[in-house]
């Protein structure tokens, strides 16, 4: 939703969302996306970079995890 009003609205965004494989494989996307304007402002199209970030989120879900069982440890204590 927030990508397709950015779109409509001719904003900037950047976006983190799971995308699928043609194999079915789910993976992790940064999307960066700008507007393009011509030398009259108009608007002409866009230009995205997009990042494959899944060993990023892994990462990021394992600290989480080792996260809570500290909390849960040190609540033992």
């Amino acid at each position: 939703m927030r990508i397709s009003l950015a779109l409509k609205e001719k904003k900037y965004f950047s976006e983190e969302i799971i995308n699928y494989s043609k194999s079915g494989k789910k993976y992790w996307l940064k999307i960066d996306c700008n507007p393009i304007y011509d030398d009259h402002n108009h608007h002409v199209g866009f230009i995205a970079i997009e990042s494959e970030i899944t060993e990023r989120k892994l990462k990021e879900a394992k600290i989480k995890e080792q996260n809570e069982i500290l909390k849960k440890t040190a609540w033992f204590n």
